[in-house]
């Protein structure tokens, strides 16, 4: 006989192995799932192509307080008029209209209202998936409790809204995070640029195009490039007048994080006092 040909297993042996493998591996995916979903302090959801919850983890329950037999069945739309409040509506809107036209959304916050307990705020990401058509089949996504940040954040605005002069903030990559209502005052025509995300370069630059600084300098972009540098040493302090001929002592200081805090002290009247001075010699 030749050995060459010799086989050692039945025919079908082997896949049926292989099947009782992937059988144990999707097992063992789906048990580390749970797991994950268990212990996780953000919860899970899914809803099909109707809008229709089929899954939310055992954490989202119990933060609604509902059991998954109020959950599972129901329409999205039901949920988010039992629970939900908008934070803004327009972002609503917006967020509407991406469920809507199917496409993935990351980061939307709202308020969660349950009866006899204080409101909540939550933030959610969702991620649209395809059945094996290649067809919507719905969407899948995470949500999680952020009103203790919220709260930090409200603490953080108070405060910075408390101090007297103008203070601004940029991120370390220099975009334009927040600044009290004070830094507005000095700069209300550049209310429209002061957005969060917007580079200090941007915020400089529309400045002294629109004439809000005045700068005895030969071109824009030399005062930019000088505004610039000065911002990012984080340590100098010098006088600038604005468009309405008050004057500010600037302060721009680095933080631990690579962030720039911006103060903006009203210098008007100690200017005033100087050039009575300098009359008077």
């Amino acid at each position: 006989m030749n050995d060459d040909l010799h086989v050692s297993s039945t025919p079908g042996t082997d896949d049926a192995k292989d099947g009782q493998g992937r059988e144990r591996e999707m097992r063992l995916l789906a048990e580390r799932f749970r797991d994950y979903a268990e212990i996780s302090p953000q919860w899970f959801w899914e809803y099909d192509r109707d809008f229709r919850y089929t899954y939310v983890s055992t954490r989202g329950l119990e933060f609604y307080g509902i059991s998954e037999a109020d959950v599972v069945g129901r329409s999205r739309g039901e949920m988010v008029a039992r629970f939900i409040v908008p934070i803004d509506k327009e972002d609503a809107a917006r967020h509407e209209a991406e469920i809507l036209a199917h496409l993935p959304f990351r980061n939307y916050r709202y308020i969660l209202r349950r009866p006899g307990m204080p409101d909540s705020y939550l933030v959610t990401s969702g991620k649209p998936f395809l059945n094996a058509d290649g067809v919507f089949g719905g969407y899948r996504g995470v949500s999680i409790d952020i009103t203790e940040q919220v709260k930090a954040e409200t603490q953080l605005r108070a405060a910075i809204e408390a101090i007297e002069d103008g203070f601004a903030y940029f991120d370390s990559e220099e975009r334009f995070v927040l600044c009290n209502s004070k830094y507005l005052d000095f700069y209300p025509k550049a209310a429209r640029i002061l957005q969060p995300g917007t580079t200090f370069e941007e915020i400089v630059r529309n400045g002294i195009t629109r004439g809000l600084v005045r700068a005895a300098t030969p071109s824009i972009d030399e005062y930019v490039q000088r505004r610039l540098a000065q911002f990012r040493t984080g340590t100098e302090t010098f006088d600038g007048q604005i468009d309405d001929g008050r004057w500010l002592r600037i302060q721009d200081r680095k933080t631990a994080d690579g962030g720039t805090a911006c103060f903006r002290v009203d210098i008007t009247d100690l200017k005033k006092r100087e050039a009575t001075l300098m009359r008077a010699r």
